[in-house]
């Protein structure tokens, strides 16, 4: 069967652990080519679309719309019309071995509540206890043991009440099979029972079967909360999926409380993955980053004029593409807030990879410009805007919102004057920006007017000290007041 090809869950970027299958763009007995819009793909950051890494014909579809499945994951397999129906369904169900599954994968998801509520009888037939013999120290099934095993040795092991945490996996990363249970038991002096048709009927999770109503992830994360599926209506088809359940245990949630202050909720939307991402990063950068903040005035009136300027030859160029260009120039002046920090370790850049964060329906994104001291203005401003209007149409790729050495938050347009930042790890420090104001100063002739922007940067004590942030923002704020600079 070497004509089947498989379509797995690829990795876009170092951080990314699972992806969630949002829409399919072709059907089941569509013929695609290589670098073909295949799947969109949704992780912890981005909505991307995966492209087909060779030319076939769409013959499974494994992974319906809400799952979720860890990198590596099965969602699809593929194979040209000469191979015949029977052939894709033998080596999918030869998948039940799972050799290339990482752990956690949807294919070894299992509803147990679901599988044991199909069977009316619950226990095994005295027959299937002829001849056993369990050792005592491999007693105790446990359906919560976080052990890495197939849905046979699961079931198995269910059946004859063994503990699974006792049994020495021998599968890729430690996976517990039927084998491994029988060895261990033989090898401990008892008698293993016979691997036959099982008391329930534990089938693939993903083949196609009418009784499960819900996607893997969706039943993962019912079990985890403790929410019937029974109770749950699916938004969209015959299945439950994630954002289902999600929508289930918010309202549970809230509904606790209703009741005591006499109000319900006018809606309930539960988080994206953008969103649960942007809260764990940031929850985990103010409880381990001791943030300090430094606040500096600047007067942008010459960098006004001289945007004024190029923008009379047609360019579009904006207040925060100067502090972006500026803010590269002083990072090199200053390196050593131009790096990363593991908590180990503080790795130096050359050159500053910046982070703009833009707002989008689904949170906050980040995308990265890689070495702007060696952009122009204008490019720097055609970059932002790709950057941020494919950050809202979710299009960005992995490498364009991984790592960085410094970010940059600017809420001058909404009328904010100044706010303080949260630092994005491993970065070291973030620059928050307010909006220019026009302020009385005092002059050598008396007092004048200036276009006055305050600038707050936060950064992390462990890696920068007061006097650098303050060398830091001195050298940010000569390229700003003399805006040359930035052109030569």
């Amino acid at each position: 069967m070497n004509d089947i090809k498989r379509l797995d869950v690829p990795k876009w970027g170092l951080s990314m652990e699972e992806g969630t299958v949002t829409k399919w763009l072709i059907e089941v007995g569509d013929r695609f080519e290589e670098g073909q819009e295949i799947v969109e793909l949704e992780t912890s950051k981005i909505t991307n679309v995966l492209e087909a890494p060779f030319a076939s014909v769409l013959r499974r579809i494994v992974a319906e719309p809400g799952v979720t499945l860890p990198v590596g994951g099965l969602i699809g397999l593929c194979a040209q019309p000469s191979v015949r129906d029977e052939q894709v369904e033998a080596f999918l169900a030869g998948l039940d071995a799972f050799p290339d599954m990482p752990p956690g994968s949807a294919l070894m998801a299992l509803d147990k509540q679901t599988a044991l509520n199909a069977s009316s009888n619950s226990e095994p037939k005295p027959s299937d206890r002829a001849g056993v013999n369990v050792p005592t120290g491999f007693g105790g099934w446990r359906a919560d043991a976080d052990v890495l095993a197939t849905a046979h040795a699961r079931s198995y092991a269910e059946r004859f009440d063994i503990d699974l945490a006792k049994v020495i996996g021998t599968g890729r990363r430690g996976r517990v099979s039927v084998d491994d249970v029988r060895t261990a038991i033989a090898s401990a002096g008892g008698v293993a029972p016979a691997f036959g048709k099982s008391r329930v009927d534990v089938s693939h999770p993903l083949l196609p079967n009418a009784s499960l109503r819900a996607t893997p992830s969706a039943r993962k994360l019912a079990d985890e909360a403790g929410v019937s599926l029974a109770a749950i209506a699916a938004s969209s088809g015959e299945r439950i999926v994630r954002g289902d359940v999600e929508r289930a245990v918010a309202v549970r949630s809230v509904a606790r409380e209703a009741p005591e202050k006499g109000r319900e909720p006018s809606r309930i939307v539960p988080l994206t993955n953008i969103r649960r991402t942007i809260a764990k990063r940031l929850q985990q950068s103010k409880q381990t980053a001791p943030h300090y903040r430094v606040a500096m005035n600047v007067e942008i009136d010459g960098l006004l004029s001289l945007r004024k300027a190029i923008n009379a030859g047609g360019a579009r160029v904006t207040v925060n593409d100067f502090l972006i260009k500026a803010s590269s120039l002083a990072l090199v002046g200053v390196p050593e807030v131009n790096v990363q920090f593991d908590g180990e370790v503080v790795a130096g850049f050359e050159h500053a990879d910046i982070a703009v964060a833009v707002s989008t329906d689904a949170g906050l994104i980040a995308p990265i410009l890689r070495s702007v001291d060696l952009m122009g203005l204008v490019d720097i401003s055609r970059a932002v805007r790709d950057l941020s209007t494919r950050a809202r149409a979710g299009r960005l790729r992995a490498d364009e919102i991984e790592g960085g050495t410094f970010s940059i938050s600017n809420l001058g347009m909404f009328g904010v004057s100044h706010f303080d930042a949260i630092i994005n790890p491993p970065q070291v420090a973030i620059l928050a920006v307010g909006r220019a104001e026009e302020r009385v100063l005092p002059g050598t002739n008396g007092p004048r007017t200036a276009s006055v922007l305050t600038l707050t940067l936060s950064s992390d004590h462990r890696v920068i000290d007061g006097a650098t942030a303050a060398e830091f923002l001195s050298e940010l704020r000569a390229y700003l007041e003399t805006p040359g600079l930035m052109l030569s």
